[in-house]
């Protein structure tokens, strides 16, 4: 009987596990801007995926990030992100370096001050 309860609790855990790391909590909700700033570990950048609700849990996306061994593979950046993105996702991108990209049109016959304006009216 002991032996039994111990199997339902492991199998009981590792489903638990598998939910939280593979599987998005709700449908893709609209875009979020997540920065990840330069010095910032492990812990600082799962506060701030739970802070925005990118992550339903901070320590279930720490221990997710440190057992793949991809602790220091996490890139500084902008990414857009969706708030039903599963835990194994929000670590793809951050560890890919998928970052938001913006492009521009510079326009033949520009000269420098006109590409300098329009830069820094797209900031």
């Amino acid at each position: 009987m002991r032996n039994l309860i111990i199997i339902a609790i492991v199998l009981f855990s590792l489903l638990f596990l598998y939910l939280g790391f593979y599987t998005s909590p709700k449908d893709y909700g609209e875009k979020e801007i997540f920065v990840v700033e330069s010095g910032d570990g492990i812990f600082d950048i799962s506060r701030k995926l739970e802070e925005k609700e990118l992550v339903s849990c901070r320590y279930l996306f720490a221990a997710y990030v440190i057992l793949r061994g991809e602790r220091r593979d996490l890139k500084t950046g902008i990414y857009d992100m969706h708030s039903g993105m599963s835990i194994s996702q929000v670590t793809e991108k951050l560890v890919a370096g998928k970052v938001k990209e913006d492009f521009i049109t510079i326009v033949e016959g520009w000269n420098l001050n006109d590409i300098a304006k329009y830069l820094e009216e797209k900031g």
